[in-house]
């Protein structure tokens, strides 16, 4: 009887830690704000992250603002890429929508892409003319829950 109790003593605490571990990973919406992965031909971009709002409307939370995304991609290092390539990118969990957008001034920009269909990763085409990009990654999962991340693409035919 003893060896049975203590046996259940160990194992409900133990259940229980996995049952919480196994609910925090198969969240829809990540914890903290996710900084997404984002890649050209296997090599890493970096990120800067711009504006992001992470609550819970119950909870509270935080927001950040950085100021415009140009602003931030003017003063990053381009990551070199050739005409037309694939950079890809991907998201801890499923935001409902992605958005990446150009910028072309401090408070100019286009929408380059939209995804609408609930999936955490993508693809972005480099553009054919040579030059220097500055583009933003927004992920949205809710209203509650947007991130933002900006990123300097120079396109260049010489390698």
């Amino acid at each position: 009887m003893i060896k049975r109790k203590k046996f259940l003593v160990t194992l409900i605490p133990l259940a229980l830690l996995i049952l919480i571990i196994l609910i925090i990973n198969n969240r829809e919406i990540p914890l903290n704000p996710p900084t997404p992965a984002i890649s050209c031909h296997g090599d890493k971009i970096n990120l800067s992250e711009a504006d992001h709002t992470w609550f819970n409307k119950d909870n509270g939370g935080n927001s950040c603002i950085f100021g415009s995304p140009y602003d931030i991609g003017k003063k990053m290092n381009s990551f070199i890429a050739e005409p037309e390539s694939k950079i890809n990118f991907s998201f801890k969990g499923k935001p409902k929508s992605i958005k990446v957008l150009f910028w072309t001034g401090y408070d100019k920009s286009t929408i380059y892409k939209n995804y609408t269909n609930n999936n955490n990763k993508g693809e972005i085409i480099v553009p054919k003319k040579e030059g220097e990009y500055i583009m933003e990654l927004v992920g949205q999962w809710d209203e509650s829950h947007t991130t933002s991340h900006v990123f300097k693409i120079k396109v260049s035919d010489t390698l």
